[in-house]
């Protein structure tokens, strides 16, 4: 399969210590994974970093209140206690209801401000967000990780946190880290 076929990872074997064609895969987007070179295509984007768990885990944590637990040997992430980003990989019934546009590859399930927050995601991002028939009417989108941006990343973890910190918590982290104020 190529990338005309729709393949959106490519091995590269190459040189470590040739400059030259380094730089060139630099600039359309490699990045190194141990010994092996790997690349995600973006549709109708400018290539960035691939997000990965390491990423998820190191932007949650560094929430105020946040947690990680381990359930069904999936990791998941907490804001006392209240669930707002897990691992989820998809099901079989997820499987059946999205026929071949099931993807493969890790599955982030993200919590929403509200169900209109849900469906602007959706609309917007549909390479990158996506639901199954099992998160109707609730306020939660899938993310496929590797086609997501460390900047997007960043803002639906935050967000995610957001609709679930108490609202104290919130505010004080909304006031720090945005300078924004309700009163």
């Amino acid at each position: 399969m190529n990338v005309r076929d729709g393949a959106t990872r490519c091995l590269l074997f190459t040189d470590p210590a040739n400059p030259t064609s380094n730089k060139i895969y630099a600039e359309v987007g490699f990045r190194r994974v141990g010994d092996w070179e790997v690349h995600t295509f973006e549709r109708g984007r400018k290539s960035a970093s691939v997000a990965g768990w390491d990423d998820v885990r190191r932007i949650a944590l560094a929430l105020p209140e946040c947690s990680e637990r381990v359930s069904r040997e999936r990791a998941q992430w907490r804001v006392r206690d209240k669930l707002f980003v897990w691992e989820r990989p998809l099901r079989a019934s997820d499987v059946r209801a999205l026929g071949e546009d099931a993807p493969t590859g890790p599955i982030l399930g993200a919590r929403v401000e509200h169900l209109g927050a849900k469906e602007a995601l959706l609309a917007d991002d549909p390479a990158v967000f996506f639901t199954t028939p099992h998160f109707d009417g609730y306020p939660a989108v899938l993310v496929r990780l590797e086609q997501i941006t460390l900047d997007e990343l960043e803002e639906l973890i935050v967000e995610a946190w957001l609709a679930r910190a108490p609202k104290r918590v919130a505010k004080q982290y909304t006031e720090s880290r945005f300078g924004e104020s309700d009163g």
